[in-house]
């Protein structure tokens, strides 16, 4: 099994930490329907072209 690089585990802390930048950022988008990954969070492969009809549902 190959050896993980320090900057594998630097990475993986980084998507661990609520605090982090990136975090935020796609927290935010999972939560703005206008945002690709709302939907995917949601199990679509892309954001549907009647997406603001299923959002204010």
């Amino acid at each position: 099994m190959p050896r993980k690089s320090k900057d594998s585990k630097d990475n993986r802390a980084n998507q661990l930490n609520p605090n982090n930048r990136l975090h935020s950022q796609n927290k935010g988008n999972q939560n703005n329907p206008n945002n690709n990954a709302y939907w995917q969070a949601k199990g679509y492969p892309k954001r549907p072209d009647d997406w603001k009809e299923r959002s204010r549902g």
